[in-house]
């Protein structure tokens, strides 16, 4: 549905493809430009026999016009991530679900606990995870594979 620059200060959506929307999630009205809203969409293409009108994503987003890229991607506006009203939440553009996450952690036989959290670094979001490895287990090695997996699984 879009894609970031360079300058990674949020996704350029393609509005030729999508119609994007940011609402204010009590009223349905239309946000002023720089204010936080829930995005609704609306394919104006689709391949598949399931198509959709005004989509409530349940993503907080801001809406900004024109971002600092003066590349191709500055003809679309930008799009900035700042929550979820579900049960996943995005990472770069990733769509996690909490419970597949979750599930996968405890799959984990050398992680004894863990916390995930989605963070901000400037314009840039990452998936944190910190874990308790067992007693027995080689930290350095299990840390190791546990990034590669989580980063090939999600």
């Amino acid at each position: 549905m879009g894609s970031e620059s360079r300058h990674h200060d949020g996704l350029h959506f393609w509005t030729d493809l999508f119609h994007i929307e940011v609402v204010d999630e009590a009223t349905g009205a239309p946000t002023p430009e720089g204010d936080t809203g829930i995005l609704v969409m609306t394919p104006l293409w689709n391949n598949t026999v399931t198509p959709f009108l005004r989509w409530n994503t349940g993503d907080y987003v801001t809406y900004v016009d024109h971002g600092a890229t003066d590349g191709p991607l500055s003809v679309f506006p930008i799009i900035r991530h700042g929550a979820r009203t579900a049960g996943f939440f995005k990472v770069s553009g990733i769509n996690i679900n909490q419970t597949d996450i979750e599930d996968f952690m405890h799959r984990q036989d050398a992680v004894s606990d863990f916390k995930i959290e989605a963070v901000e670094t400037g314009t840039l979001d990452a998936l944190r995870v910190s874990v308790e490895i067992r007693r027995s287990a080689v930290a350095s090695d299990e840390t190791d594979q546990l990034a590669r997996s989580v980063k090939s699984t999600f």
